[in-house]
C-alpha cells in the first residue's frame, strides 16, 4: 500500500465553472498486489481546498485487476474502471471537478484523447504472450460524463468539449489494440491502434470519430 499527499497552488486554474485562483490538496491511497494468478491495482484520492470563493470537494477511485491463465500464451482477462468526479452544481458553492495531477499520458489508451476528469469509464481487456518477447493486448473502453453540468477535458487540462446539459452523458467508446516486442534487454518496439467511436454528445459539439495509429521504439540504458 502507498499513502501520499500532493499540494498545488495555481493562480489561474480553469474548469467549466470558470477560471480562478486555486489551492488544492490531494490525499491518496494505492493498494496493489498479486495472489496466485490474480493481480490488482486500486487507487483512491480525496481533494479539498479552495477555488476562488468556492471550496473544493472532489474525488476519484480506480481499479485495474485481472486473472492470468496458466496455459499456452498466458492469456489474461482483466478490467479497468475509473470514476473521477465532476462539478454537479456550478452555483452550489463547491467546486467538484477532480484535478488529475501528474497522471501518465496515455492513461486510457495511447491516443490520449481524454483527461481523467468528470469521467466514468469501464475498460474490459485481454492480453496474450505470443512468445517470451512478443505480446498483444486490447479491449474496449466505454466513457460517460460523471456530471452533465461539467465538461470533457483534454490531456493538457483545457476544455475539449463544453458542458452541454441537454446532451447525453455517453461520450464514446475507444477500441484499442497494442503490440509489444522486447527486441532485447534495452530495446523494445510498440505499435498501437485506437478507434474512438464518438457518441451523440461529441457529435452535438461538432466532433466526430477518431482513428489513431502509432509506433514507438524505446531504448533503455
Amino acid at each position: 500500500m502507498d499513502l501520499y499527499y500532493l499540494g498545488i497552488y495555481n493562480q489561474e486554474a480553469s474548469y467549466a465553472l470558470g477560471t480562478a485562483e486555486e489551492d488544492r490538496h490531494s490525499l491518496g491511497a494505492r493498494e496493489f498486489g498479486e495472489w496466485e494468478r490474480w493481480d490488482w491495482n486500486g487507487e483512491e484520492i480525496l481533494q479539498v481546498g479552495s477555488f476562488g470563493s468556492q471550496s473544493i470537494l472532489a474525488w476519484t477511485a480506480s481499479l485495474d485487476s485481472g486473472y492470468t491463465f496458466d496455459t499456452d500464451l498466458q492469456p489474461r482477462l482483466g478490467v479497468k474502471a475509473d470514476v473521477t468526479s465532476g462539478d454537479t452544481d456550478p452555483k452550489g458553492g463547491t467546486q467538484g471537478t477532480f484535478d488529475a495531477l501528474y497522471f501518465k499520458s496515455g492513461y486510457f489508451n495511447d491516443a490520449s484523447l481524454l483527461r481523467p476528469q468528470n469521467i466514468i469509464d469501464v475498460h474490459p481487456n485481454a492480453s496474450l504472450a505470443l512468445t517470451k518477447t512478443i505480446s498483444v493486448d486490447g479491449g474496449g473502453d466505454v466513457f460517460w460524463r460523471y456530471s452533465k453540468n461539467d465538461a470533457v477535458y483534454g490531456v493538457p487540462g483545457f476544455i475539449a468539449i463544453p458542458a452541454l446539459e441537454n446532451a447525453s452523458s455517453y461520450v464514446g467508446t475507444a477500441a484499442d489494440l497494442n503490440f509489444t516486442w522486447q527486441i532485447q534487454r534495452h530495446l523494445s518496439l510498440q505499435a498501437s491502434y485506437v478507434h474512438f467511436f464518438s457518441g451523440s454528445y461529441v457529435h452535438q459539439a461538432g466532433g466526430s470519430d477518431v482513428n489513431y495509429f502509432s509506433t514507438t521504439v524505446t531504448f533503455l540504458f
